[in-house]
């Protein structure tokens, strides 16, 4: 096939992400880098975007575990379990492969919470899946009581991706004082990007992961838990809040899906556009 194929998928994908630039693009144009630039903490374009929780009840999500710890209430989603450690996870029906993710959270001390994406349906939400660990990295629990591992606070892969804190702070509360989080009581937003091995991490208008997971080995060798971790190299799956006893709440919950990434089929990188056209479409390398 003609090699000009090749640039048609690239294209394609470039310009849907372009169009979704995240919170990060409008904070180095001065847009307070905290996302503040708007009421519902949407600093970037909102073309494209599909709201996932309606604010009224939990149509297009469905439950694993205990069934009363999420509801919907005043245009939130809320998360309320008894006990530490308790409850269970609530799931899209719906399967991303690509896609953007915005959301606004707000976190009450010590909470402890995750954003799962791409798990198959009754998979690990960690581990058969990918959970970008939700936590109050400010609370000395977690950093002089349990003395987390990077890979444990907020915004990271876990057990695979550290995210990063703001530089300068050392000794054992640097977690706590190098966080992006904004203080307690307050809405942050956060932004994920999923786009084929590629995984971003934007919050309040700060990248803390950046990160191609097709580089982490299925047998764990270079995890930083040293962990297997197959969920990595998922293509798609559903999204997921990941409940560990907290009060979390979120609002503003919106998705937009992205073309499907380049596969490579017998000797040919194909790409094949979500609806119309003429099916596969690709080129000899």
């Amino acid at each position: 096939m003609d090699s000009k194929f090749a640039l048609i998928g690239t294209v394609a994908l470039a310009a849907a992400i372009s169009t979704g630039a995240g919170c990060a693009t409008k904070a180095e144009k001065g847009c307070g880098g905290a996302c503040a630039c708007a009421k519902a903490c949407s600093c970037a374009d909102e073309e494209g975007f599909v709201s996932i929780f309606n604010g009224r009840d939990l149509t297009g999500w469905e439950w694993r575990g205990e069934q009363t710890s999420y509801y919907a209430k005043d245009g939130l989603l809320l998360c309320h379990q008894e006990g530490k450690f308790g409850g269970g996870n609530l799931w899209t029906k719906k399967e991303y492969e690509n896609f953007i993710l915005r959301f606004e959270f707000k976190l009450p001390a010590e909470a402890n919470n995750g954003l799962s994406i791409r798990c198959p349906p009754g998979g690990h939400a960690a581990y058969q899946g990918m959970e970008i660990q939700m936590l109050d990295d400010r609370a000395p629990y977690y950093w002089d009581k349990l003395k987390l591992k990077p890979y444990q606070y907020h915004g990271s892969i876990y057990g695979v991706v550290a995210a990063a804190k703001k530089p300068g702070f050392s000794g054992p509360d640097a977690p706590a004082k190098g966080t992006y989080l904004k203080p307690e009581g307050e809405w942050n937003c956060e932004e994920v990007r999923a786009v084929g091995n590629r995984i971003t991490v934007i919050l309040n208008g700060v990248t803390i992961v950046d990160e191609d997971v097709s580089k982490f080995a299925l047998d764990g060798s270079n995890t930083a838990d040293h962990r297997q971790h197959p969920g990595l190299h998922n293509l798609s799956g559903r999204i997921g809040w990941c409940g560990h006893g907290y009060d979390v709440q979120w609002r503003n919950i919106r998705v937009k899906d992205l073309p499907p990434s380049p596969a490579r089929l017998d000797g040919c990188w194909a790409f094949k556009f979500p609806s119309g056209g003429s099916g596969w479409l690709g080129f000899n390398v």
